[in-house]
């Protein structure tokens, strides 16, 4: 609940959707919050080739 409420207040977790032609945005997985030290390399859905070509979505 804690979470739910966080994310709700200040939008500081990441969230990662799929975007499809002609399927529309899809939600995948959210860092959490406090997000994890690994990234989203820490997330299982995001394949690791992919979070590494994002630089662990570290920003």
């Amino acid at each position: 609940m804690a979470e739910q409420v966080a994310l709700q207040d200040d939008g500081a977790a990441m969230k990662y959707f799929t975007d499809r032609p002609g399927a529309g945005r899809h939600y995948v997985a959210g860092a959490g919050f406090p997000a994890a030290p690994r990234g989203c390399a820490a997330i299982p859905q995001i394949p690791a080739r992919l979070a590494a070509l994002w630089s662990d979505c570290r920003s």
